[in-house]
């Protein structure tokens, strides 16, 4: 009753402010006028700016990467403790406008990780995987090195012996060119084998850490499975608080409807002694001459 009360007052208003207001568009609209006057100069909540970084992520590379896996998760961290922060920074009335924003803001990120752990646990065979190949590329690597350090060796006495027996057809700056370039080889040589030889003295040192790679990737992945549990129960028990909120927002404004009823009643006798001064003071045509 009270919404059709409510409903016939809004109708009446309507017919009698459009009696009143001129037809002609104007700049601003009365709604144009509230929205600016509840935005005030407050400035965007700090909580916004920390979720926004959701959006950067999910519009950032969309592959399963191991650097975007863990970049993602890094930024995420993140923004769960700055996120803590901000919530335990102040007392949070849910029912009120500004912090159902808050509120909101809060859950859409909630949101956008659980999307992303989500995806993570359907994918993560994948990720496994491709984490693992790492691992192996390593291992394939230091395998070619009993075969690379003689190769680059080859290499470098094969320049040595070319730049000892520079071809005669050449000028003598041709072969002062030639010399110089060959020396930069020479050298650029040598420092290959220098890093081959430092990475073979410390592979041994390497291997145990690979091993234990493989247990590290074994315990993400079943902490990703997890992960993907708890951000979904978070989200939906957020979620519930907040139509909670609206729903006891929305009592509260229905046990207001009377009140707005009558002041709008009350705001008809102001508009009609408006239109009456306003048309009394019109100079006529005859009264100006």
């Amino acid at each position: 009753m009270k919404k059709i009360k409510f409903l016939a007052v809004v109708l009446c208003s309507a017919a009698l402010w459009g009696t009143a207001l001129n037809a002609s568009a104007q700049s601003e609209t009365i709604f144009d006028v509230i929205k600016n006057k509840l935005a005030g100069n407050e400035k965007p909540p700090s909580v916004e700016e920390i979720i926004q970084e959701t959006k950067e992520i999910k519009d950032e590379v969309k592959d399963l990467s191991q650097n975007y896996v863990i970049e993602s998760i890094k930024k995420y961290n993140k923004m769960i403790s700055d996120v803590r922060t901000e919530v335990n920074s102040k007392t949070w009335f849910i029912y009120e406008k500004t912090d159902a924003e808050k509120f909101q803001v809060i859950l859409d990120g909630i949101e956008e990780m659980k999307d992303f752990y989500n995806r993570l646990n359907k994918e993560k065979q994948n990720v496994r995987k491709e984490m693992f190949s790492y691992i192996e590329s390593v291992k394939s690597f230091s395998k070619e090195l009993d075969r690379k350090i003689p190769e680059e060796k080859r290499e470098k006495e094969r320049l040595e012996r070319e730049y000892n027996n520079i071809d005669p057809k050449y000028s003598a700056e041709e072969k002062e060119i030639k010399r110089n370039g060959l020396r930069k080889r020479i050298s650029f040589c040598e420092r290959r084998i220098k890093i081959l030889q430092d990475f073979t003295k410390n592979y041994y040192k390497l291997s145990p850490i690979l091993e234990e790679a493989r247990k590290s990737i074994d315990k993400f992945i079943f902490i990703v499975e997890e992960s993907a549990g708890v951000y979904n129960d978070a989200y939906r028990t957020l979620k519930l608080q907040r139509d909670i909120s609206n729903a006891y927002r929305t009592i509260e404004e229905l046990k207001s409807l009377d009140y707005l009823s009558e002041n709008i009643m009350k705001s008809w006798e102001d508009l009609e002694n408006i239109v009456n001064i306003l048309s009394d003071q019109v100079v006529g045509f005859d009264d100006g001459v």
